[in-house]
């Protein structure tokens, strides 16, 4: 159910009528810094296995999230590949330089109906 906002739109303040406000802050979408190394545990769970693919933590943008790691670990990610398991489960499949798969869960279709 949708209730109405409090209070409602018309009443809020405009970004350009208040002084000293970036207009696009007001909707702005904040991306947990990525520059430093990825832990697994803080920022992904997983063992890039099959069984146990790597999962992102909320609030984590995936393929901004998944590049970062595999730069990491060294992945060749230009080879990535969408893989079906035999649960019906979609994961991203990623080699690296022996041609050893990683796989990822991502967050678009856990499994398929």
């Amino acid at each position: 159910f949708l209730r109405p906002l409090d209070p409602p739109v018309s009443q809020m303040p405009s970004p350009l009528a208040t002084p000293n406000l970036r207009p696009y802050s007001t909707f702005e979408v904040r991306q947990p810094c990525l520059s430093g190394r990825m832990q697994r545990g803080v920022h992904y769970t997983g063992r890039g296995t099959m069984d146990d693919p790597f999962v992102f933590r909320a609030g984590l943008e995936y393929y901004r999230s998944f590049y970062a790691l595999c730069d990491q670990l060294g992945l060749d990610s230009d080879k990535r590949r969408l893989m079906l398991t035999g649960q019906g489960r979609l994961l991203d499949a990623v080699p690296d330089k022996e041609g050893r798969l990683y796989y990822f869960a991502p967050p678009i279709f856990d499994r398929l109906p």
